[in-house]
């Protein structure tokens, strides 16, 4: 009994002994921990060599894509830097005479639009582009201006005309900064618009031009001038070139007929009221002593004193003087007047034609809608599809006259979609003209392009028959 219970102490003694390794389950533990965390290593191994092989296969996937790419012969764009939409196909090319090009475009997209280009070489000494203005206070169709100007003028021969300036509806008046033959129409810039100058040797600039005037008297007095054909009150000097008419004021007052503003296809007549202010201001007849210009100080002569209604003298203009003039700085008869004027920023040539438009639309060879910074901010103008006109520049002193029309068979083009093709036409600078209804082309001969409604001014290519001589 006793050995017993001896041999039992013993094996629970052994039992509990922390020195025991027990065999079963213990010893069998990290073999299957083993064998579990091999099998994972060689799963990663196996996903590892698929992902490599997926993406080498997508690799060279891509790369036999881009030799595919890289073989087929690339889509011409129509606009640099910008993806082609739309298909140029050249109609007509013609020479009307040495350094006038006319070009008519079709482009084929989503809709068809119809282009007409004149390119004009102002080295040529025989040509030159002017504005002729409607008759005061009046508008004339294209064809109508063209014929009244070569009818008054034979040595000249007007090759073709498109639209001019975009006009108010007082008086036909044009808008913003404007002159033909270096005599003024509008001296006041309207907003910060565009103005396009150009001289007697084909020389032009664009920016936003100001116009200073002045007239200086004997004795050194000068003043500068109030306003140009047009008077507000009875303080200041106006100037009144032949475009004001050929009295000021007028004997009567003038009705015009102006578009509709609720149906602009229709016309209705407007009253334009009798000048009453002028009458009792004393006027000075003035005469041109050399072909007049602007940026400089040109010389008139006096020719005499009108008080009520003045007669527009010939090759001359008439100077208003306001109830604050001073009676002991009156010139005399004879005396010479000087008519000063500068242009900010300035420019270093004096300058015959002037004209002004909105929105810029090219800047040195780039794209540059300058609607916002000029003041135009209407949607219906800048964004909806109508008859286009833009004047353009190249730097090899080439004009670019384009058209674009609206009708049956084109459907005008958006002043972004005009922007891009003038750069495609290679101007270095683009200015956009008044369009819509009033966008038209003339050509010598007789055939016309576009609109054929009234309008207020033409911006004409002329050849002379002789070289004048130029300031």
């Amino acid at each position: 009994m006793c050995e017993v219970v001896g041999i039992g102490a013993a094996i629970l003694s052994l039992v509990l002994s922390p020195q025991l390794q027990p065999c079963s389950r213990l010893d069998l533990a990290p073999a299957g921990v083993s064998v579990i965390a091999e099998s994972k290593r060689r799963q990663r191994v196996v996903l590892t060599r698929k992902g490599a092989q997926t993406k080498a296969r997508k690799r060279g996937e891509a790369s036999r894509r881009n030799r595919a790419a890289a073989s087929r012969p690339r889509r011409k764009a129509t606009i640099r830097g910008r993806p082609s939409v739309l298909r140029w196909q050249l109609l007509a090319d013609s020479i009307l005479v040495t350094g006038v090009r006319y070009q008519h475009y079709r482009l084929v997209g989503s809709t068809e639009r119809q282009l007409r280009v004149l390119r004009v070489d102002l080295q040529q000494p025989s040509l030159e582009v002017k504005f002729i203005p409607a008759l005061p206070g009046r508008r004339e169709t294209l064809a109508d201006i063209v014929q009244r100007y070569d009818t008054l003028h034979p040595p000249f021969r007007i090759l073709a005309a498109v639209n001019g300036y975009f006009w108010s509806r007082f008086g036909i008046l044009p808008v913003g900064l404007a002159a033909t033959d270096g005599e003024l129409l509008q001296a006041q810039r309207y907003k910060r618009w565009s103005t396009l100058v150009l001289d007697a040797r084909g020389r032009m600039r664009l920016d936003t031009f100001l116009l200073e005037l002045w007239a200086r008297f004997p004795g050194g007095y000068r003043v500068p001038l109030h306003a140009v054909n047009r008077r507000t009150d009875t303080m200041g000097i106006v100037l009144y070139t032949r475009f004001a008419g050929d009295t000021i004021p007028r004997h009567s007052p003038m009705v015009v007929s102006l578009p509709d503003e609720e149906n602009p296809d229709s016309l209705v007549l407007h009253s334009v009221p009798l000048d009453t202010i002028e009458l009792g201001l004393w006027k000075l007849r003035l005469r041109y002593l050399r072909s007049p210009f602007l940026n400089g100080a040109l010389p008139c002569q006096l020719l005499g004193y009108d008080s009520g209604v003045a007669v527009m003298p010939l090759r001359g203009c008439l100077l208003s003087l306001g109830r604050d003039f001073p009676a002991e700085a009156l010139p005399r008869l004879g005396d010479t007047v000087w008519l000063e004027s500068s242009f900010s920023p300035p420019l270093p040539f004096p300058v015959e034609q002037v004209w002004s438009g909105t929105p810029r639309l090219v800047r040195d060879g780039r794209l540059s809608i300058e609607a916002a910074r000029e003041g135009t901010t209407s949607s219906r103008f800048l964004h909806r599809r109508r008859a286009r006109t833009a004047v353009g520049i190249t730097r090899q002193r080439e004009l670019v006259l384009a058209v674009v029309e609206q009708n049956q068979s084109s459907a005008g083009a958006t002043v972004a979609e005009l922007a891009q093709w003038m750069r495609r036409l290679g101007v270095y600078q683009a200015l956009n003209l008044d369009g819509g209804s009033s966008s038209g082309l003339y050509l010598h001969g007789g055939a016309s392009f576009g609109n054929d409604f009234p309008v207020a001014s033409a911006l004409a290519v002329i050849q002379r028959m002789y070289r004048r001589s130029v300031p």
